[in-house]
């Protein structure tokens, strides 16, 4: 399908391989779904990094920007360095409690961490106790 435009400023649809006018019908749909996907693309929230690929949404875990969620180029590592805020700042008091809460699950971490060698441990002298005992 292309094209045809005539004098005072109408144009026609026409089928390249049969040659024949499209109906206005069909032209009609046609331009409503072209406005359609141009309105849904231009209220999409796709965003284009430097390197020109969609940008993919993250969450910062870092003490100054804890859960707050940003754009970023979705090959890390690359030299792109796009950053781009995707909802704005927390207040000031999850921006006190997130990293508080983030250091005490850290520290539980370590400490089951802990536990769990001390068990490994235990359990393998508990071995050796039993099938060495005479």
């Amino acid at each position: 399908m292309t094209f045809q435009f005539l004098s005072n400023n109408n144009y026609k649809l026409v089928n390249k391989r049969s040659n024949k006018r499209a109906s206005s019908s069909s032209l009609k749909g046609f331009f409503f779904f072209v406005s359609r996907l141009l309105l849904l693309l231009r209220d999409s929230k796709m965003v284009l990094c430097f390197c020109g690929n969609v940008a993919v949404v993250r969450t910062s875990w870092t003490s100054r920007n804890p859960g707050r969620r940003f754009y970023a180029c979705p090959k890390m590592g690359s030299r792109c360095g796009f950053l781009g805020w995707f909802d704005p700042p927390m207040c000031q008091r999850s921006t006190v409690i997130i990293p508080g809460l983030l250091r005490t699950m850290n520290r539980y971490e370590v400490e089951v961490g802990q536990l769990k060698m001390c068990l490994l441990v235990s359990w393998v002298l508990f071995l050796l106790f039993v099938l060495f005992w005479k």
